[in-house]
């Protein structure tokens, strides 16, 4: 009796070893081919305005001050509850003037960033725009926007990944793992329950006239 149990233990301890290596492994590779799968980068152009989405705040912010200091946008709005004010603060200690920066404090998701970023580009008149976000959440931050605000060409210039074990080890690793399933669900939520002919301001678009919301291409 004492062999079989002993038999038993030692099998549930090999499948529980063999299990976990595995999703360590299924882990690792994601965290590896968030750059590939998650991220959408743009080259810096100038555009009419840059969108801070907040979560991320410092990095981001850091981001912003830049392109703003590099004449990318004349305009940055931060959106996002919680970290909207920081973010707005650190911008400005990066030399930006605060006249140029306006904040919406509401949006408690990418979903909510996107719809209420839309009152703001139909008062300015944008026609092109710049998201700011980190890397693993630009690809679906990027799909949201050109799904609910169609009718602006936006593009993404997100933060840089760290490397491969700073990201898996450090403060990133599970919102990263936590990104695929989000791009999946955001896509059949964008499939499902974006309306793109209601609206008639700056975001309003049609198929012919603006990219569709996966074309060619919370920190969260």
């Amino acid at each position: 009796m004492r062999s079989a149990a002993g038999r038993r233990s030692r099998s549930i301890a090999f499948a529980a070893v063999l299990v976990s290596g595995f999703l360590f492994t299924a882990y690792l590779a994601a965290i590896a081919l968030s750059e590939d799968l998650l991220t959408e980068l743009g080259a810096p152009e100038q555009a009419d305005a840059l969108v801070v989405l907040g979560g991320d705040g410092p990095p981001r912010a850091a981001k912003a001050a830049r392109l703003w200091l590099a004449g990318s946008a004349p305009a940055i709005r931060v959106a996002g509850q919680g970290d909207c004010n920081a973010i707005r603060d650190t911008i400005i200690a990066a030399g930006v003037p605060a006249s140029a920066i306006s904040v919406e404090c509401l949006s408690r998701n990418t979903w909510e960033n996107a719809l209420n970023t839309v009152p703001f580009a139909d008062k300015a008149g944008l026609r092109s725009g710049i998201l700011v976000t980190s890397w693993f959440h630009s690809k679906r931050a990027l799909e949201t926007f050109r799904a609910l605000c169609p009718g602006v060409s936006w593009s993404s210039v997100p933060t840089a990944a760290p490397n491969l074990l700073a990201t898996a080890f450090g403060q990133y690793g599970r919102y990263v793992a936590m990104e695929y399933v989000k791009l999946a669900a955001y896509r059949l939520r964008i499939a499902l329950f974006a309306d793109r002919r209601t609206h008639r301001g700056a975001c309003a678009g049609t198929p012919s006239d603006a990219d569709p919301p996966y074309g060619s291409h919370a920190i969260g």
